[in-house]
């Protein structure tokens, strides 16, 4: 058999990695378009594989008839012409689509049925086209690369090297895309590229043709070959014709599988390594990988087999065992990548790799099978070498057709009605009665071992054990939560609710302890503790700052209903929209979080809509007074289409006249620039943006947008707070009163441009939260919280006085500015508390003094300042009685060694060196369990704090301040943990246990 041809080899496998760039490209365009919905996005997908099975199907049956005046070669370099042609003017048509496809869900948004054909029909006109051109390349360079001496078996081979060069490609354009020409260089320029790669290759495939020609001025001998009448045995024979209807039955199952274990895999995986665009591009990669490999490989030597149908149904029950293995594997996947964590250096690429080895561990089995069965059926049903193409052509029409239906009953129908585990058990079952099937037309001992193997298999199949699902879901891709499992030494899984696996994701509620979970994907979205201020502030200051009544509101994300329940709680709401993608998070808040959100699902004026959040606004025609986008994080592939430029300018378009828009925005697990980057984008549509925190620890900011000054009007807030509902709302949220809430101001509109200085705008194109969060997230545990600047003293931003008011002239001015200043310093603004607490005691404010004793006890120290004696108000600590203070296990030795040290550290504390007092203390020995005991833990605490360890120093004075006696002992305890609060931003229990220690010890302030 003639070798192939270098040029072709290479000329196919960059045709691969073009087609795959330009699919990735233009599915993202796409998916802005008409929504991250499961339906949305298998619409793209739909229409670009309709095209890839039209263009094998017609292009197949044309080339057969051209190819003896026209060489194949230069039909497939005018194809691959033609399709960078048509991606350079694919994104003026584009421009329009918004618009239209606003008005089309306008018109059908209550049939769902022609909005999908409406989608797919506008799909199809910017698609089609070129992917029926992609679709033809495989006929044509078939067509090319076989003989005139090729038969079933050689065409089998030729065609499997043909397709594992391109699917190698496919590997390529998919990793380029993914992980560096649209993160670096943006979706647009990455078509460019792509664009100028294929009309390259199209020029010098062309001009390899003209060349030879030149040389030979004739076409090529082979061609002129298959012109020659055909023997018998080329002959569409009826033994040929009973091996084509196997073989192409096995085309479209195997297609079927194949992207229905896709999907299954791909949420599977994306439970264990998070849901963010790397992992999806992981998956695929690694598919890919496998049908190229199992093409280039297993593909080429079963070629060669007497009995092709035999030999696929061998495939098929390798495949299908592999399936059985990867469910079996698969809840074990988050311990397989805690260990392997374990033994990593936890960087962004080392972890990547994790991701990828796990990915293999899933998917390469099975892939690898499946990439030998094209090859396979060709070497069953292929002719004679004049209808190569044809016959190519179809078997390639029969795969996509097949990978259409998986793709959409993996979506649509397994996921939702039987879930993921089901699914793939059921992938394997049909691989393994597809297996059977086509072993009882072979011959020899296939026809009796598979088919019994199959039987076995199923029996496995169906009586495999249950997943784990907790194990499943325990979100190890949070790199926080995988450094707490391994230090723990175990995977540690709460209490599994409830499950169920949607069609865009799978939700799960979890109990710890008596608190509720609600996780999508593994990743939590909302609870009834620790995110209750940021679910109920975020829909609740929108509201109570826009000045108006009767407020249409739209929440975009549902989670919990906590935020919902709260707008709907305010007197001043008339109607809210919640739109939500994945109707099983309603289910799952409905029965688990009624208690805690007020039943949203029973009110009249909440409505409640399942779908994408811009194609969500986009089908309303009335605008909202506010609008809530609450969705999940940035990193999850998806969700970052809510932050970008594009989405803010048709939220801006949506907002009635003095209207809101209110952003949550993460501060944990993103870097500095990519926090920067969601503030400088909002600010770059709408100019007056202000930033809240939610909790003192929270790493939650509120983000209020709008396109007029919003002044912070007191009195308003307080007349609105005074309603008994959203008094309540607000003491759930750890508000106790408004000027609580306007403390939490951490940015005001005039200081956004410093703030977002050098840092970029995120847009559709340049998607740099889709790919640089998850980075992000990956090295969470290498980076500083980006929070802790928010609330660190130096925090330089968060000036009220230009867009505070209420407080002219009056007499109510004084208590309401003390009542301000209290709010200020309870979220550790000092420098603003200041300010209004000196306006409180010029006015008079009979609350003055007691401000100023405060603003004494919170004021900053410096390392070597003395403060208060960590025993003052107490009998002193005197080196004679100090053996008392060990613990009576020691030896002689060791208390009189212990005495001496206590004796280095009061020298070092009285001198103010405490970083040396600090060094002798760490040697001390075990402390006596009696309240002399408890001074050297006090006296150690001190140390801590004055070394800036505040959790540290925290952990030591937690226990000492709740015993009654060693605090009435060492009044200082109270000072001390005060501080140490403060210092550790729990800025409310700090101010609080000050002001407690004023009370009851004022003789000691200091």
């Amino acid at each position: 058999m003639r070798s192939m041809s270098p040029l072709l080899l290479a000329a196919f496998f960059l045709s691969g990695a073009t087609s795959l760039v330009f699919e990735v490209v233009w599915s993202r365009w796409l998916t802005a378009v008409f929504g991250s919905t499961t339906l949305a996005i298998s619409t793209v997908l739909t229409t670009f594989m309709a095209g890839l099975a039209l263009g094998s199907f017609l292009g197949g049956r044309v080339v057969d008839r051209l190819s003896l005046r026209v060489s194949p070669l230069l039909l497939y370099a005018g194809c691959e012409l033609l399709i960078a042609g048509l991606a350079l003017l694919l994104p003026a048509p584009l421009l329009g689509y918004p618009e239209l496809h606003g008005a089309l869900t306008r018109t059908f948004e209550e049939t769902p049925a022609l909005l999908a054909a409406c989608r797919f029909l506008l799909a199809a006109l910017l698609l089609v086209p070129p992917a029926t051109l992609m679709g033809a390349t495989l006929p044509l360079l078939a067509r090319h690369a076989v003989t005139a001496r090729d038969r079933g078996s050689s065409i089998g081979r030729r065609v499997a090297t043909l397709y594992a060069a391109n699917t190698a490609g496919a590997v390529v354009g998919t990793t380029a895309a993914g992980f560096y020409l649209v993160p670096l260089y943006g979706a647009r320029h990455a078509n460019l590229l792509a664009a100028i790669v294929g009309a390259l290759l199209a020029v010098v495939v062309a001009g390899a043709v003209f060349w030879r020609r030149r040389r030979t001025n004739l076409l090529d001998e082979e061609y002129r070959a298959l012109d020659a009448p055909q023997s018998e045995s080329d002959a569409d024979t009826p033994t040929l014709r009973a091996a084509r209807r196997p073989a192409l039955l096995a085309l479209i199952v195997s297609g079927a599988v194949a992207m229905t274990l896709e999907v299954l895999w791909s949420r599977g995986l994306a439970l264990v390594c998070g849901s963010s665009i790397y992992s999806f591009t992981i998956v695929l990669v690694v598919f890919l990988v496998g049908l190229s490999g199992g093409a280039a490989t297993l593909g080429r030597a079963a070629a060669r087999a007497r009995d092709p149908v035999g030999a696929l149904g061998v495939v098929f029950l390798v495949a299908g065992a592999a399936v059985l293995g990867t469910h079996a594997a698969l809840d074990d996947l988050p311990l397989i990548f805690l260990t392997l964590l374990e033994g990593s250096d936890y960087t962004v690429g080392a972890i990547l790799f994790i991701h990828a080895l796990l990915a293999g561990l899933a998917v390469l089995p099975t892939s690898i099978c499946l990439g030998a069965v094209l090859p396979l059926a060709l070497a069953a049903c292929a002719r004679a070498p004049d209808a190569v193409a044809r016959d190519v052509g179809r078997a390639y029409a029969y795969n996509t057709v097949g990978a259409i239906i998986g793709s959409f009953a993996g979506g649509f129908v397994v996921l939702p009605l039987l879930g993921l585990e089901l699914g793939i058990r059921l992938a394997a079952i049909a691989e393994l009665l597809l297996a059977a099937a086509l072993a009882r037309r072979a011959t020899g001992h296939v026809r009796r071992i598979v088919p019994a193997l199959a039987i076995a298999l199923i029996a496995v199949a169906l009586l495999a054990p249950r997943w784990d699902i907790s194990a499943l879901t325990s979100g190890v891709f949070r790199i926080g939560n995988a450094r707490r499992h391994l230090a723990h030494g175990a995977l540690r899984t709460p209490t599994l609710l409830h499950h169920e696996d949607g069609a865009s994701t799978t939700v799960t509620v979890e109990r710890h302890g008596d608190k509720l979970a609600l996780k999508n994907n593994g990743k939590v979205e909302a609870s009834s503790a620790g995110d209750m201020p940021t679910q109920i502030l975020v829909g609740l200051i929108p509201v109570l700052l826009h000045p108006g009544t009767a407020q249409r509101v739209a929440v975009i994300g549902y989670g919990s209903g906590v935020t919902v329940g709260a707008i709907a709680e305010s007197p001043d709401v008339a109607q809210v929209d919640v739109v939500e993608l994945e109707p099983a998070v309603y289910r799952a808040a409905d029965r688990f979080f009624g208690p805690y959100n007020h039943h949203p699902e029973r009110n009249p004026r909440v409505r409640r809509h399942v779908g994408d959040g811009r194609n969500f606004l986009t089908a309303r025609a009335t605008a909202y007074d506010v609008i809530v986008s609450e969705p999940s994080n940035p990193w999850i592939a998806g969700v970052s289409s809510l932050f970008t430029r594009e989405f803010y300018a048709f939220a801006r378009r949506h907002l009635a006249p003095g209207g809101v828009f209110c952003q949550w925005a993460q501060t944990y697990e993103l870097g500095p620039i990519h926090v920067k980057t969601i503030y400088r984008t909002l600010a770059d549509v709408f100019p007056y943006v202000y930033a809240f925190t939610t909790d003192d620890q929270s790493a939650d900011t509120v983000l209020i947008a709008t396109l007029a000054p919003l002044p912070i009007d007191l009195i308003r807030l307080e007349r609105r707070a005074a309603h008994p509902t959203l008094a309540a709302e607000l003491r759930r949220a750890s508000v106790p009163t408004v000027h609580d809430l306007v403390g939490m101001l951490v940015l005001a509109p005039d200081e956004v441009a410093a703030f977002t200085a050098g840092a970029p705008i995120n847009t559709d194109d340049n998607a740099l939260l889709e790919f640089g969060a998850p980075r992000d997230l990956l090295a969470a545990g290498r980076t500083d919280r980006f929070a802790d600047s928010l609330f660190s003293a130096g925090w330089p931003y968060g000036r009220l006085e230009p867009w505070l008011t209420g407080l002219e002239p009056g007499p109510a001015r004084a208590d309401r500015a003390a009542a301000l200043a209290r709010g200020l310093f309870a979220h550790g603004r000092r420098r603003e508390a200041h300010r209004y607490a000196t306006l409180a005691a010029d006015d008079g404010s009979a609350l003055a003094p007691a401000l100023n004793l405060l603003e004494r006890l919170l004021a900053e120290s410096e390392y070597d300042d003395a403060e208060l004696s960590a025993f003052a108000g107490g009998p002193p600590l005197d080196a004679v009685s100090a053996a008392a203070r060990f613990s009576p296990e020691l030896s002689a030795a060791e208390v009189t060694r212990g005495v001496g040290l206590l004796g280095d550290v009061m020298t070092a504390v009285d001198a103010r060196r405490f970083q040396e007092a600090r060094e002798h203390a760490r040697a001390l020995p075990r402390r006596a369990k009696s309240p002399e005991g408890q001074d050297l833990d006090l006296l150690l605490a001190v140390l801590d704090y004055h070394d800036g360890e505040y959790l540290r120093a925290e952990d030591r004075l937690e226990p000492l301040a709740q015993d009654a006696a060693f605090v009435a002992r060492r009044p200082a305890t109270f000072y001390y943990d005060g501080r140490v609060r403060y210092g550790t931003h729990r800025f409310r229990e700090g101010a609080a246990r000050l002001e407690d220690f004023a009370r009851r010890f004022p003789a000691l302030v200091p």
